[in-house]
């Protein structure tokens, strides 16, 4: 969902660029996330983990509203294909 709402908000020409650093930035997470949790636990205890994770949910909702605030339009430029339905009855009649 993040990779849709990512390429939906970059420009055609940087969307590579732009996946390329969200899938570098949650693989360095996925590395250094477990090793500070694991410091955090040896340190703080049990709950300290979970306390430095909600400050860093509420630091990253903070950076991220006025970002999300502004108006961004998103314009498709895949065209659909116009679909013509025949209805039992037209069917019928030819």
């Amino acid at each position: 969902m993040v990779s849709s709402l990512l390429s939906f908000a970059s420009p055609p020409t940087r969307q590579g660029e732009t996946l390329g650093l969200a899938q570098g930035a949650a693989g360095l997470g996925r590395v250094i996330g477990p090793l500070a949790a694991g410091s955090l636990f040896a340190i703080g205890g049990s709950g300290a983990p979970f306390f430095f994770g909600s400050a860093l949910v509420v630091l990253a909702a903070l950076i991220a509203f006025p970002t999300l605030s502004s108006k961004h339009e998103v314009t498709l430029t895949h065209s659909t294909p116009e679909v013509q339905t025949i209805s039992p009855a037209q069917d019928r009649s030819s």
